[in-house]
C-alpha cells in the first residue's frame, strides 16, 4: 500500500471511524482544540501537494482536507443536537427494531456518516471530470 492510499483512507475515514468507536472524545471540550489544531495541519499539508501531483490521475493527497471538514460537520451538529435535546447524542444499537427512544440519535449518527462522504465524492468528480 503506498503513501497517497494510507492518507487516502487516514483522511476519509478517521473522524467519522473514531467518533463512531470513541464518541466521548469528541464530546470533552479540553480536547476539542488538540483535535481541532491536528485536523487543520492535515488539511494544510493535503493543500500543500496540489501543485505536486500529476493531473492525470487524481491527487489522494487531498483527502487530508476531509477530516478537517468532517469535524466541523460533527461540531455543528452536536451544537444542535445538545441545544434542541440538552444531552449529547447516544450510541444506539445498530439493530434495534422495537421503539427505545433513541430515533432522532441514530438519525444524527446518519446524517454524521452521509454528511462527512460529500466532500470526498465531490473530489473525485472534480478529478474525473
Amino acid at each position: 500500500m503506498n503513501f497517497e492510499s494510507v492518507c487516502f483512507l487516514f483522511g476519509l475515514m478517521i473522524i467519522p471511524f473514531s467518533f463512531q468507536f470513541f464518541p466521548r472524545l469528541y464530546f470533552n471540550e479540553k480536547l476539542f482544540w488538540p483535535i481541532y489544531i491536528f485536523t487543520i495541519i492535515l488539511a494544510v499539508l493535503g493543500l500543500l501537494t496540489l501543485g505536486n501531483s500529476n493531473s492525470s490521475k487524481p491527487n489522494f493527497y487531498l483527502f487530508l482536507i476531509c477530516p478537517l471538514y468532517s469535524l466541523s460537520i460533527l461540531r455543528i451538529g452536536l451544537e444542535l443536537f445538545k441545544k434542541n435535546f440538552k444531552r449529547n447524542p447516544k450510541n444506539p444499537p445498530r439493530f434495534s427494531f422495537g421503539y427505545d427512544g433513541l430515533g432522532w440519535d441514530r438519525f444524527f449518527y446518519f446524517s454524521f456518516t452521509m454528511l462527512s462522504l460529500t466532500l470526498p465524492i465531490l473530489i473525485l468528480a472534480y478529478y474525473y471530470t
